[in-house]
Parts: structure tokens; sequence; C-alpha cells
């Protein structure tokens, strides 16, 4: 993860202190943006989390869970086709919870916690 290859993001430039963390992030594979953007101040969703985690599981090496949780949320539905395999794929490895045991809350904004306590749960899956 310290490739520091510009990943072509029209809206990260070298100078800025996120730069090298958002290169080494994309060229890892763990985001990829959107139209050629980055959008570096976005608040970011509970679905896109789940990607982005998901990815970083699968890089360290971390083994797949129970497949089908998704199934267990009455608004999976609602969880974009683009992120519906990795929110099975993290909550089946019980790295992310759902904001109530019956719903995952895609579209709602992750807080600094819940990211948090994401990556702790993830850290620990794959350092056992």
């Amino acid at each position: 993860l310290n490739s520091l290859e510009n990943p072509g993001f029209s809206d990260v430039a070298a100078g800025d202190w996120y730069y090298p963390f958002v290169c080494a992030a994309a060229n890892a594979g763990l985001i990829t943006g959107y139209d050629g953007s980055f959008r570096p101040d976005d608040l970011i969703t509970r679905e896109e989390m789940a990607v982005i985690i998901a990815k970083a599981y699968a890089l360290c090496g971390g083994e797949a869970g129970e497949s089908g949780a998704i199934d267990r949320f009455s608004d999976k539905d609602q969880i974009a086709s683009w992120a519906q395999a990795s929110v099975d794929m993290v909550t089946g490895a019980g790295l992310i919870s759902g904001m109530t045991p019956s719903t995952f809350g895609g579209q709602n904004f992750t807080t600094r916690a819940q990211a948090a306590a994401v990556i702790r749960r993830m850290l620990r899956a794959v350092n056992k």
C-alpha cells in the first residue's frame, strides 16, 4: 500500500494532505472513485464503507463468512446493486452490523465511531 502513483482522480492533487493515502488505497484496489473523481469532502455511506472494508478484508486474506447474511435485512432492496455482494460479505463475516437487527441502512452516512469499530473488527479477524 505504499504506491504514490497518481490514480487519476481529478479532485486529488499532489499537494493535498490526503494524497498519499488516496493513492495507496486506489492503487491497492480499495477505492475506485466515481466518474474520474474521488470526492474527498463527501460523506461516506454505510454501503460505500462496506465495499471498501470488503476489499480490504479480502486483500488481507480474510475468510468469507456466512453467505446470504444480507437476507436478514428488510431494506436489502434499498442497498445499491454494486454494494450488495460486499454488504453480504462483511455482515456474514461479522465485520459490520445492521443499524437494527433487521435493517442495514445502506444509504445512511456512517460515523467515525462506526468506521473505527468496523476497522478494529476487520483487523482482529485477519490477525487471529
